[in-house]
């Protein structure tokens, strides 16, 4: 998916610079088998709601939010720039890859991944964003974190929510209102 997009970006990008700019997070789900598949790019997540063998409800985080207030993604993001001070800041109330994205992994924001997207005379930075031109190696990435796992008569329920709904509720709160309605 990323690539068709990214061709898109490329073929259409004289006429229609502001593609460049365009992005998404992307979370799928399969049940297959008893077993569910899980794929994740940037802030979207999968909560289950699970009851244990005394019947407490149990509340579990299925995937990484692709954040970069989150401490690995720090950690990773820091590793594939070493000589980038920069790569994560705090501004804006928030963490950001390069100033600019909250989530490190995303489906497009080709300015992002490609420094000659931000180089063509046509291309307009969003207001208060500062785009980097001279990075060499992309600053977000659209790798997927892929995991699955066995499912059980416990688990009750998954709840899929993009980054805005857990801006916010916490995973415990959406899955409490999940469970007792």
């Amino acid at each position: 998916m990323e690539e068709l997009f990214m061709t898109d970006v490329e073929e259409g990008n004289q006429q229609r610079p502001e593609l460049a700019l365009v992005g998404s997070s992307c979370l799928f789900c399969m049940v297959w088998r008893g077993r569910l598949y899980i794929a994740n790019v940037g802030g979207s997540r999968a909560v289950m709601g699970s009851l244990d063998p005394f019947d407490r409800f149990n509340v579990r985080q299925l995937v990484e939010d692709h954040n970069a207030r989150n401490r690995h993604i720090k950690k990773e993001l820091k590793k594939l720039h070493p000589k980038d001070p920069t790569i994560v800041t705090y501004n804006f109330d928030a963490w950001r890859v390069g100033g600019i994205s909250e989530v490190s992994r995303c489906i497009g924001n080709a300015y992002l991944k490609r420094a000659p997207f931000t180089l063509t005379s046509s291309f307009r930075v969003p207001q208060l964003e500062l785009a980097p031109s001279d990075f060499t190696r992309p600053l977000l990435s659209a790798e997927p974190a892929i995991s699955s796992r066995v499912l059980n008569d416990v688990d009750k329920f998954i709840i899929f929510g993009s980054g805005g709904l857990w801006k916010l509720l916490s995973n415990w709160q959406a899955a409490e209102i999940v469970h007792t309605n």
